[in-house]
């Protein structure tokens, strides 16, 4: 791939998350969250143990990652599908997009989840010393104290949360109220299989709350998700949206998923619980959109509109869809 701009010399290849964010692993910082081709994606900055956020550094590493880009240096950012080309950095930087991903201890073995990988350490999220390090996640409490005090994150800034379980973290209820009471949009990704009071209560609207069931039924749900919480989640999803919160329901198609009366009872279950949104996505580690998927995303497209359900494709796998 040539990553020489050749549009002018005030322009440069980039990407949103290079321009404006970062990704917390359990042990580290990193440019993005974005997995593809494998086991690329995820390009490191730098360890971080706690404590104080050194804001310089992270501005040092996320320059140097940007001249490797431009040089064709950047292994990991090659192919990338959100690379595009972006005006000449001026110097400034507000954080506008984070991804916590910080913490790994979960309720369900999903077979298709990043933590149910072989161990081969080729990344964090396969390396078993990594994942323990997030049973015991960093406290982010303070960094975001500080993010917020020094203005480096934005009021406006999008906060994407995922795990492991997020409300198993210990200190979750404290840190995203204090998000949310500064004003980013919070989209939480929760597995459903536990109510979470601080979810529920939050009076404030700037919260999106997705949930991948990934079955319509409680059969194909324990065969994919190693538990048998089937019936809970969908019952604490309507105790969510009972209480006026945005929930999206998801949908990851992989072998195993793809029935028509599978998709079909998801989307009534989610149209009766009082979602008004769901999603498509496949396993982020095999992005190949089959036949079958296609023809199943086809007969969801009409099933959905036929609900009234607004239905979108996109997640961790369908951003890296080949052709």
């Amino acid at each position: 791939m040539d990553c020489f701009v050749q549009s002018g010399k005030h322009a440069r290849l980039s990407c949103e998350w290079i321009e404006h964010g970062l990704a917390f692993a359990p042990r580290s910082v990193h440019a993005c969250c974005v997995l593809h081709h494998g086991d690329l994606g995820w390009p490191l900055l730098f360890e971080f143990q706690g404590g104080t956020f050194d804001i310089g550094r992270f501005l040092s590493a996320r320059a140097d990652l940007a001249a490797a880009l431009n040089t064709d240096r950047a292994l990991q950012c090659r192919s990338c599908p959100l690379l595009k080309n972006y005006p000449r950095d001026n110097g400034d930087f507000i954080l506008r997009k984070v991804n916590l991903s910080h913490f790994t201890a979960c309720n369900l073995h999903c077979t298709y989840c990043y933590l149910q990988k072989e161990r081969c350490a080729t990344a964090w999220w396969n390396d078993d010393q990594q994942v323990r390090y997030g049973h015991s996640p960093v406290d982010l409490l303070p960094v975001f104290r500080q993010f917020i005090s020094s203005g480096f994150l934005s009021p406006q800034a999008e906060v994407f949360w995922g795990g492991g379980e997020p409300t198993l973290m210990p200190g979750f209820g404290d840190l995203l109220q204090l998000i949310l009471e500064y004003g980013p949009w919070v989209t939480l990704t929760t597995n459903g299989t536990r109510f979470n009071h601080t979810l529920a209560k939050t009076p404030l609207a700037n919260l999106t709350i997705i949930c991948s069931v990934d079955a319509g039924t409680r059969e194909t749900y324990r065969k994919l998700k190693q538990g048998d919480q089937y019936e809970a989640v969908w019952e604490n999803l309507a105790d969510y949206a009972a209480g006026g919160k945005t929930l999206v329901t998801k949908y990851i198609l992989v072998p195993g998923n793809t029935d028509s009366g599978e998709i079909i009872a998801f989307l009534e279950r989610s149209s009766r619980v009082g979602v008004h949104h769901v999603v498509l996505d496949v396993d982020a580690f095999h992005p190949v959109l089959t036949k079958e998927m296609q023809i199943c995303i086809a007969f969801a497209r009409e099933q959905a509109r036929a609900l009234g359900l607004k239905l979108d494709i996109n997640g961790c796998g369908a951003i890296n869809l080949t052709d």
